[in-house]
């Protein structure tokens, strides 16, 4: 089943592909196709409830790649809005043990994320992502991986450069289970600093030195849900699929930088707390097989790369990434709206 998932995958993304390049090389697409590659390590952690380590790591790469995009002119005094369709898949790999067990579960993830972005230059941001496929499983159960989706919609204003807000919801992993969740934020602005709220995910403060460097410290949920094969009867289901879920609160601090148009860079780290884990049954009724237990808290260091192709486009001339908001960890920082004039719409020069 998954091989054949993969294919069907492969194909839609050279297709896509090729109609992203088309579009980045017309005069003045509003964004372009990129590659992007995150990492992310967490140390391992002494379980508080009982004996024995819990350890966890995971990267990912994948594809952003516009299909259809339009602008929507309006009065002449007015700047135009804006329509983008974004197509991501992205494929993953993790590794996960709790060391007294002495088993290391591999595991692989492949997902297709279709996006959907209304840009009212006036000060207005409408987002929609939705990102379907299969989540990460054990490398021993990849004959029947369970396919999993997450919602995200929000709204966002800007009342000058000075605030702004934003409203939504989410439906996610990221406490470990599935659940709906509201999304209820505010930013502010002085000068190059900007502070961000976005419950229930993030809390961060931006500092930016110049066109090319940032640097953010922050306090935000991490979390998920993975699919386990207990191959050495860990858990007392042998052989059977079980569900590993945790959630932690990351704080830390992330450097930014951005070299030019195309590549973008990105280094983070601090402190993993509030750490927990527990593994249930993959019925409905998730019985518990290894009872929820806090783990201590540990460091982390994350890294991330994204490169452009095609001509500049107008999100470049704008400062803004669609893409950062392509992934399950939404960066917040990038999701604003500056102040805009009318000539920066325009015609890019070529890259």
């Amino acid at each position: 089943m998954l091989n054949r998932g993969l294919i069907a995958l492969l194909v839609l993304l050279e297709a896509f592909w090729l109609y992203g390049q088309d579009n980045a090389a017309s005069d003045h697409p509003i964004t372009r196709p990129s590659l992007i590659h995150e990492f992310k390590y967490e140390s391992p952690g002494e379980l508080i409830d009982t004996i024995g380590n819990f350890s966890f790591m995971q990267t990912a790469a994948g594809v952003n790649i516009p299909v259809w995009h339009t602008i929507k002119e309006r009065e002449a005094d007015q700047l135009p809005d804006m329509y983008l369709l974004m197509f991501s898949p992205k494929v993953g790999y993790g590794e996960t043990a709790f060391d007294h067990l002495g088993t290391l579960h591999q595991l692989t993830s492949i997902s297709v994320g279709l996006s959907g972005t209304y840009l009212n230059l006036q000060k207005q941001k409408l987002f929609f992502n939705y990102i379907g496929g299969f989540a990460f499983e054990d490398v021993n159960i990849l004959s029947d991986p369970t396919p999993r989706f997450t919602l995200l919609s929000l709204y966002a204003k800007q009342f000058g450069r000075a605030f702004g807000v934003y409203v939504g919801g989410t439906y996610s992993y990221v406490f470990g289970t599935e659940i709906p969740l509201p999304i209820l934020g505010f930013n502010v602005r002085v000068q190059e600093t900007k502070f961000n709220f976005i419950f229930p995910y993030k809390m961060s403060l931006v500092q930016r030195f110049n066109e090319q460097w940032r640097l953010s410290f922050f306090l935000k949920l991490s979390g998920g849900m993975y699919g386990l094969k207990d191959v050495n009867n860990d858990y007392g289901r042998p052989d059977e699929k079980v569900l590993l879920r945790r959630r932690s609160v990351p704080t830390g601090a992330k450097l930014i930088w951005e070299p030019n148009n195309s590549w973008k860079m990105f280094v983070e780290g601090g402190f993993v707390t509030n750490r927990r884990v527990r593994v249930t049954s993959n019925s409905s009724d998730y019985i518990e097989l290894f009872p929820a237990t806090d783990v201590k808290e540990g460091w982390y260091v994350q890294t991330g790369i994204r490169f452009k192709f095609g001509r500049k486009s107008i999100a470049d001339e704008l400062d803004m990434d669609f893409e950062d908001i392509r992934w399950d960890d939404v960066n917040w920082e990038d999701f604003d709206l500056d102040d805009i004039e009318l000539e920066d719409l325009e015609d890019p020069e070529g890259t």
